[in-house]
């Protein structure tokens, strides 16, 4: 296949689940859509044409702010336990927790993070309601999708679930996210925009831990359970506050033809 002429830009589209206009970019030939490619993703099986989706102002996209309990740690208490956490509302919600403080390393993946999932979820819930997504704990127990939690640690090396290495040094930071009570095989997209907004945020727990980027046009790249993941993360600063914006989130991801095919009818 000839390589592609062009790059387009598709008109932008608006999330309906998290409120955030988004952008595409990709690559076209004698005015088409390139669909196949060599791009390669952790955590997708097949290679693809590669897409870049550039999230316009995604921060507070569902609680109108980016730090949404107004501060950039808050602390939790279940039984005897302490747990620093950070709620960060950036094309979706999360709530940040160390692993240290769970008692983990931050490179288990799997079924090794089962165990500490009715804590997780615990926790989760409290700051559902510090962060006005709900007003009871009833309520926070059982909208399970948001606010989404992660665990997360310094970068480090470790073994994916399937046996690739992941190098630490090439990592801004290590994350293990839990999605609908259970631990994410990978890392949402949401979630990769959410992180490095939380990475570009002083004071927040993702801030202490993360490696700091060489400049500000590098991206942040995530390891994950699956492998890693990069985002672009671009921060400005309100000249009337000083309070950091966030003023998008990239990530690059894959399309490819799914299905063709012919529908035969009968007209009268």
């Amino acid at each position: 296949m000839r390589q592609p002429a062009a790059y387009a830009y598709a008109p932008p589209f608006f999330s309906v689940n998290t409120g955030v206009i988004i952008h595409s970019t990709f690559t076209v030939h004698n005015g088409f859509p390139v669909e196949y490619g060599s791009t390669a993703l952790d955590g997708v099986s097949a290679i693809g044409s590669p897409v870049k989706l550039d999230f316009r102002s995604p921060g507070g996209a569902m609680t109108g702010r980016v730090l949404p309990t107004g501060s950039p740690i808050d602390i939790v208490k279940i039984g005897g336990s302490t747990f620093r956490v950070s709620c960060v509302d950036c094309a979706n919600p999360f709530v940040f927790v160390r692993a240290e403080e769970l008692g983990l390393t931050g490179t288990e993946t799997g079924q090794k993070l089962v165990h500490i999932t009715d804590t997780l979820m615990e926790i989760r819930a409290r700051m559902s309601i510090v962060m006005g997504l709900t007003d009871n704990m009833e309520d926070a127990r059982a909208r399970m999708g948001t606010p989404k939690i992660a665990i997360i640690t310094s970068p480090k090396s470790y073994q994916t679930a399937t046996g690739r290495q992941v190098d630490g040094s090439a990592i801004n930071i290590t994350a293990r996210p839990f999605s609908m009570g259970a631990p994410h095989p990978t890392l949402p997209m949401t979630g990769a925009i959410c992180l490095a907004a939380a990475c570009s945020l002083p004071g927040t727990i993702c801030y202490e831990a993360a490696r700091p980027r060489t400049n500000r046009a590098d991206p942040y790249v995530i390891g994950h359970g699956g492998g890693t993941i990069a985002t672009d993360c671009i921060v400005k600063e309100d000249p009337a506050t000083g309070v950091p914006l966030i003023d998008s989130g990239s990530v690059i991801r894959t399309s490819r033809r799914l299905m063709q095919g012919q529908v035969m009818y009968l007209s009268k």
